[in-house]
């Protein structure tokens, strides 16, 4: 909200005038956590692992043509990424500000 609005003297040589106000404001505080993967204590061997035996799953599917194939294969993919992380990947601690 703005309190005390007043407008001022010229700016320099200018005819624009200087224009004061207070501008109040309230902080609102994001309580989200942020999951933060700690990559370096990861067990990579086994993540290696999970990812060959669900690349192979996955090539075995066959395809409908009706549905773009890249869309799909990405898909797949990303999931796979994402569930082997959340299975393999620890998590890091929170900090606390």
């Amino acid at each position: 909200m703005i309190q005390n609005l007043s407008v001022g003297e010229h700016f320099e040589t200018s005819d624009h005038q200087v224009i004061r106000f207070d501008l109040l404001s309230k902080k609102i505080e994001n309580k989200a956590s942020i999951v933060r993967y700690d990559y370096f204590r990861a067990d990579y061997d086994e993540v290696r692992k999970q990812m060959h035996a669900l690349q192979l799953e996955t090539s075995n599917i066959n395809i409908n043509k009706n549905v773009c194939e890249v869309e799909y294969r990405w898909s797949s993919i990303k999931e796979n990424c994402l569930s082997v992380r959340s299975e393999y990947i620890g998590k890091k601690k929170e900090i606390k500000k």
